[in-house]
């Protein structure tokens, strides 16, 4: 190989790596680790509990792959009298309901002693979900990305999941 070549190589890379980037909210008090600048999105879903506002940071790359870090407030009584797994068994449900998916796979997880939940969703035969719910306080924290199934458990999956963390708090 060329010397050439290898700096072109190298400066690809550079480039490629370099799109990785730490973003952090501070209305949702969170850290993640991005392959971009992600879209800052609000929306309300209907849940069984009520209407939740969805804060959604998403970055899309290519056909099929995107990444999303997200959080939602429930009303600080309905967590004081809700169990936590029931809101979580809750949380997970709606994603799995909401690209009409089937769970493959579900583990408890923690993030700084919050309860939490990994999830993977199979949503279509080559497109897979998988995601990390949190529940801190009142506030639910939905960190995930969506591609194809030899990717979902791949370095940068890896990576966004495993970057999540706590700020502000």
């Amino acid at each position: 190989m060329s010397v050439a070549m290898a700096l072109c190589l190298l400066t690809v890379g550079a480039l490629a790596a370099g799109q990785w980037k730490q973003f952090s909210s501070d209305k949702g008090k969170f850290s993640v680790y991005l392959p971009g600048e992600p879209k800052e999105q609000s929306q309300t879903v209907s849940t069984p509990i009520g209407p939740l506002t969805l804060h959604m940071y998403l970055v899309e790359q290519g056909v099929g792959t995107a990444y999303v870090a997200a959080y939602a407030d429930y009303d600080e009584k309905l967590v004081q009298l809700t169990s936590k797994d029931t809101l979580l068994d809750g949380a997970r449900d709606g994603q799995v309901k909401s690209v009409k998916g089937k769970l493959v796979s579900e583990k408890r997880i923690f993030l700084s002693g919050h309860p939490g939940r990994e999830l993977k969703i199979q949503v279509t035969d080559k497109l897979y979900l998988r995601s990390r719910l949190y529940l801190v306080e009142n506030r639910l924290y939905q960190v995930l990305v969506v591609t194809h199934l030899g990717a979902i458990d791949g370095p940068d999956a890896n990576r966004v999941l495993g970057s999540f963390k706590l700020t502000g708090r």
